[in-house]
């Protein structure tokens, strides 16, 4: 995540951005940036979204709301590891789509 004012977009295409701010990370993330498809949108925009209010939540530096936070974070872990993990549902437990059979090469 990057944080970029509201409405703000990359002044070419997404993808670029994503390069330009995470091209040279460790692989494999260079090649699935340079992979993705900048009309993969509809199905992404719900990842994409949760994973911006997520992010959200690690710049907050008002101390009331950094102890609020906290507090939530701390409580939601004490409920169970399963708990949290559940926000990520559809995120973390995604899978890409295989190819047909006919498609694949051995």
């Amino acid at each position: 995540m990057a944080a970029a004012p509201a409405g703000a977009h990359a002044s070419d295409d997404e993808r670029a951005e994503l390069l330009r701010l995470f091209g040279d990370w460790h692989h494999p993330v260079p090649e699935i940036l340079a992979a993705a498809d900048p009309d993969r949108l509809p199905r992404t925009t719900a990842p994409v979204r949760k994973a911006a209010r997520t992010g959200a939540l690690t710049l907050v530096s008002a101390r009331p709301a950094v102890a609020l936070r906290d507090t939530l974070v701390r409580t939601a872990s004490r409920l169970g590891p399963g708990f949290v993990l559940r926000g990520f549902d559809g995120i973390a437990d995604r899978r890409p789509p295989t190819a047909p059979d006919s498609a694949r090469v051995s």
